[in-house]
């Protein structure tokens, strides 16, 4: 009974792993974003627009991501018990997105009292939001075939 509990605990300690050596590239990514919007946009009001637009849409996305992947597969767990610990994966995802849109939010407010520009951080967090929706995706279906 405490080996499948182990065994998750080790699949996402090695993507924990895995997402500090990919976020090299997320960071050249959200760079290049980051250095279009400065030089794209003159105004002020018009890069804090902008960074606006991607800031919901940094935070809508896993969302739905989420949702989709829950009512998608909800139906693929018959048995009781794989059905509840789906629903407690989803649920401990769930629990992580709201910290980290927390924070997200949080360090959004902070760069406008400081007037940068915060496209840079909507880009790593959709990134890194995606990157995570293929781990658990990955995790569910090998959850499905479980028996």
């Amino acid at each position: 009974m405490l080996l499948p509990a182990l065994f998750i605990i080790i699949y996402f300690g090695w993507n924990l792993v895995q997402i500090f050596f990919i976020r090299r590239g997320f960071d050249s990514i959200s760079d290049k974003l980051n250095e279009k919007v400065i030089s794209k946009y003159g105004s002020s009001s018009k890069k804090n627009f902008i960074c606006f637009l991607f800031m919901i849409l940094a935070l809508i996305v896993p969302i739905f991501i989420l949702l989709g992947t829950f009512f998608g597969f909800l139906r693929e767990f018959t048995s009781r018990f794989n059905r509840t610990l789906f629903i407690a994966c989803n649920l401990i995802v769930l629990i992580l997105l709201i910290i980290t849109s927390w924070r997200f939010i949080t360090l959004y407010h902070r760069s406008k009292k400081l007037n940068a520009t915060n496209s840079f951080s909507s880009m790593f967090y959709l990134l890194i939001w995606i990157l995570l929706w293929f781990r658990v995706l990955s995790f569910f279906n090998a959850l499905k075939n479980f028996r």
